[in-house]
């Protein structure tokens, strides 16, 4: 018997539907998912990848990157940034989020920009492009949730 592993590969805020009558989040949208065997799920190449520019994950930038299932688990992780947003200050937080992290906007191979929750860094030697860590925006969140009068009002 063979075991496919897989990736959707298109996780946004926008493939994720609520239906109230069930109190259930569905996600939609599988036109970028792959199933791949153990043998092939090793992680194929980031280049010329469809992505959705904001939720993607570093490896989609960096120089030689490789796309597997932790992909969406990076794409989750930024919804759940904007979830926490949102249930702090509502959508007005989840907007200056945003524009926070578009200061730091890259441009994508479509000419467009993104806001992406990571930051990129050029390693001096190699001149190959790396990770870096979370953008300013992601770690003012972090700090901000853990001031915020809710979390303190829940630890006291």
């Amino acid at each position: 018997q063979i075991t496919l592993n897989g990736r959707h590969g298109d996780i946004k805020p926008s493939n994720i539907l609520w239906f109230a009558a069930t109190r259930t989040l569905k996600l939609t949208d599988f036109g970028l998912a792959e199933f791949h065997t153990i043998l092939s799920r090793a992680g194929q190449s980031s280049s010329g990848l469809a992505v959705s520019p904001d939720y993607r994950p570093p490896e989609m930038d960096v120089d030689g990157g490789k796309v597997s299932r932790p992909y969406d688990i990076w794409s989750m992780g930024c919804i759940y940034l904007e979830l926490i947003a949102w249930l702090l200050e509502g959508y007005d937080l989840v907007q200056r989020f945003r524009a926070e992290r578009t200061l730091g906007a890259i441009n994508v191979a479509n000419g467009q920009k993104s806001a992406p929750f990571f930051e990129l860094q050029r390693t001096c030697e190699t001149k190959r492009i790396q990770a870096r860590r979370a953008t300013w925006a992601v770690q003012n969140l972090h700090t901000r949730t853990h001031t915020h009068t809710m979390y303190s009002a829940q630890r006291a």
